[in-house]
Parts: structure tokens; sequence; C-alpha cells
């Protein structure tokens, strides 16, 4: 592996910052349910998926040339350096979209370069936050009609324990990465909604 592509390489920031949205929902549903109970009651959570699965709304970042769309029971939120974050549950379930720029790199940065480093540094990233992160599977995959590649992990950090799914291509030396980070027990619930936002999306440039 090319160790200079580690340092320029933001992608894998996903991950870790999922992560902690996951750990910050957890927390927040849990202090709020105390005085009755710890988790989400089902009929909510089968509420909130056939919402979920209902009308959908609308997002383009016009720098990347990406699009897509989310649940519209979903709050968006926008951040620095062209990071979207959709999530449900105080954010204690999320799918967060982030692209890299890759154009001011010497030479063109391939799918495969890009895979062995945003593994790699997702994990490095990982244990300076105490987070233990375990790849669960790998695979090839295709993000809006490009050749992608997709991994399963597990996360864990205290008592706090959540599963994450990411998805990325590379097109024309510019990177396009989604990451769903759910708790555990609501990761397979509402995955049928994070595969439909990926089949939404589209890339321009």
């Amino acid at each position: 592996m090319n160790k200079k592509l580690l340092g320029f390489v933001l992608g894998g920031i996903a991950i870790v910052a999922g992560i902690l949205l996951i750990v910050v929902g957890v927390n927040q549903m849990r202090e709020a349910g105390k005085s009755q109970q710890a988790v989400l009651p089902k009929e909510e959570v089968q509420k909130t998926l056939q919402e979920s699965g209902g009308q959908t709304a609308s997002y383009e970042n016009t720098t990347s040339g990406i699009r897509l769309t989310y649940p519209k029971n979903w709050t968006k939120e926008e951040g620095d350096n062209g990071v979207a974050v959709f999530k449900i549950f105080g954010g204690a379930l999320n799918v967060r979209f982030i692209s890299d720029d890759l154009t001011k790199q010497k030479e063109p940065i391939s799918l495969q370069q890009y895979t062995d480093v945003l593994m790699k540094q997702s994990v490095i990233l990982a244990e300076k936050q105490s987070v233990a992160i375990k790849a669960l599977s790998d695979a090839d995959t295709t993000l809006a009609g490009l050749p992608a590649h997709q991994w399963l992990y597990s996360v864990k950090l205290d008592t706090v324990q959540g599963r994450g799914m990411q998805v990325w291509t590379v097109k024309n030396n510019r990177s396009y990465v989604l990451t769903y980070t759910s708790p555990d027990n609501l990761f397979d619930t509402f995955l049928p909604v994070f595969k439909k936002m990926l089949d939404s999306v589209t890339i321009t440039k």
C-alpha cells in the first residue's frame, strides 16, 4: 500500500463520526427512557420504519455532483467539507455522506487504492477514539452504476454495541462514501431503507 495515500483519504472519518453519533443518540434515548424503559417501543420502531418507506425528500450536492433521496421523516444536517447526515432517533441511527476531491494527487487514485486505505484508516481512527471495530464482510458492489465496494462491520464503545455498512466509489478522481450506522438491534430493520437510498444515488460529475 502507498503510505502517502493514508494522509489524504478522509472518507474513513465518516465511520468514526457515525459511531460517535450512535453513542450520543443511544445515550440520549437511555436518559429519556430511564423512568420508563431503556429501549424504543416496538410500536414506535414499526411506525418510524413504515414512514421511512413512504415519502422522500431530495438531497443534492453540486460540488461533488451527487443526488439522492432520503426518507422525509428523517432529519438532514449539512456540515463543513460537504458532509451530509440523515438521521432518526436523535442520531442513534444515521446515514452519512462525504466526498473527497482527489484531483490534487499526482496520479489518479483507483477504486482499489482508495479501498485499501479507507478500510485501514477507519480501523486506525476508531482505535484512537477507543472504539472497537471488527470487519464482518467486504465485497464488490455498484453505486450509481459504477464499480464500488462495501464492507459490513461491528462497533463497540463502552457498553454500546452497533453495526455499520459503508459503500464507496471513485469517479474522475473524486470519491463518494455513504455510511450507515445503527444500534445493533435496529440495524437489520432499517438496512432496506439505506439500500433504497443507495439505489437512488446518481453522480453527475
